[in-house]
């Protein structure tokens, strides 16, 4: 995954809350020491039994029930508020400066609750994210490599598919774009949906170069952080519609979900590298338990079957993926969950070089021009 440079987004959103409130924020830097950032807001008394913990904190602000929340887009004047729901639509100065916020309300009716794979290492955005989503069911990935295990078991599970993958772009294990090329290649026969699938990824960078990366991994759209939350729920009711066999959203604030097939291109040599590497990763994932979560359902058979899909692209040796569909199989009719669990982790620990693919040859580095 790496280290990614930042995009400074972050201070100009503290300067915008800060601002919203009325405060200014200063900030005093000296080389080789470091950097000191104040925040003056003038406050009023309060009662500290009025105070709200964070416990209380989801039933205070009432998401999608009483009251909505909007958040408005960094750039031009801060908007926060929370307005009753009764308050008729477009009424004020409350509109979103996204485009996709002034939902129809047609757009806003949803036939059953969508199914959303939410990929996102941030505990907190995932949890603002889930908020937003309340009334659809949200599965969650903390992770690339999680994404990819979870993604591999819904779409190989009839009915069980989701209807939209969330994926953050800068995530440890797998990165986001990384996470949808592998998901992408999950199409065909036993998977035609991951073709389809519509793939939002989330950044915090706003570039031009950024955006065009997404969509060159197979990403069907990206975001900007911060998002809002009427703009997700556009996205998920336009992508449950696309489940459905409604094709394209007439919606005209809508994205286009196009029911065209993706395409994926042959396997080349960044993906067979991609492969390979996912492969070991999925293998430390069952022999060390690192990189996918205790918690996630079927844990072990979903990596299991994700490692054989993994192999299997690499089109290594039929033996091997014969053997690996043995023991898929083994698992699958384990009565003993944890003597299957035993019997898996043996079988890779003394087969992982056997049936680890060899890396493609890596093309020599360029060298820059020496500096005597």
């Amino acid at each position: 995954a790496g280290i990614a440079s930042a995009s400074g987004i972050g201070l100009t959103i503290c300067k915008e809350l800060v601002a919203a409130m009325g405060g200014k924020l200063t900030v005093e830097s000296a080389v080789g020491a470091g950097s000191v950032f104040t925040v003056t807001l003038d406050t009023l008394a309060y009662d500290e039994s009025e105070l709200v913990s964070p416990q209380e904190l989801p039933d205070a602000l009432n998401f999608g029930a009483s009251a909505r929340l909007h958040h408005a887009s960094i750039g031009g004047a801060p908007r926060h508020s929370v307005r009753d729901a009764s308050e008729p639509q477009g009424s004020g100065a409350d509109s979103s400066s996204h485009p996709w916020d002034a939902a129809q309300p047609a757009a806003r009716v949803q036939a059953r609750p969508a199914r959303v794979l939410l990929v996102e290492d941030d505990d907190m955005n995932r949890m603002v994210i889930s908020l937003f989503l309340e009334s659809h069911t949200v599965l969650e990935a903390h992770n690339g490599l999680e994404a990819v295990v979870i993604a591999h078991h819904m779409l190989t599970q009839d009915g069980e598919a989701p209807d939209m993958v969330i994926m953050d772009v800068n995530m440890p294990q797998l990165n986001g774009q990384d996470a949808a090329r592998l998901i992408r290649r999950m199409g065909g026969s036993a998977a035609p949906w991951a073709a389809r699938l519509p793939i939002v990824g989330l950044t915090a960078s706003a570039l031009d170069v950024e955006l065009k990366r997404c969509s060159a991994a197979g990403m069907t759209t990206a975001l900007t952080k911060p998002v809002t939350q009427s703009a997700l729920l556009q996205l998920v009711h336009g992508a449950a519609r696309l489940r459905r066999g409604s094709g394209t959203s007439t919606c005209s604030q809508s994205p286009p979900f196009s029911a065209t097939p993706v395409h994926v291109p042959a396997l080349d040599i960044e993906t067979a590298f991609l492969l390979c590497d996912t492969t070991s990763l999925l293998m430390t994932a069952i022999t060390q338990g690192a990189g996918v979560r205790q918690e996630v359902e079927h844990r072990m058979l979903a990596i299991l079957r994700a490692l054989r899909w993994a192999t299997g692209e690499l089109d290594i040796d039929g033996n091997v993926l014969s053997e690996m569909d043995a023991l898929v199989a083994t698992m699958e009719s384990a009565t003993d969950v944890m003597a299957g669990e035993s019997l898996v982790k043996d079988t890779l620990r003394s087969k992982s070089k056997q049936w680890l693919p060899p890396p493609p040859p890596r093309a020599p580095r360029r060298r820059g021009p020496t500096i005597v």
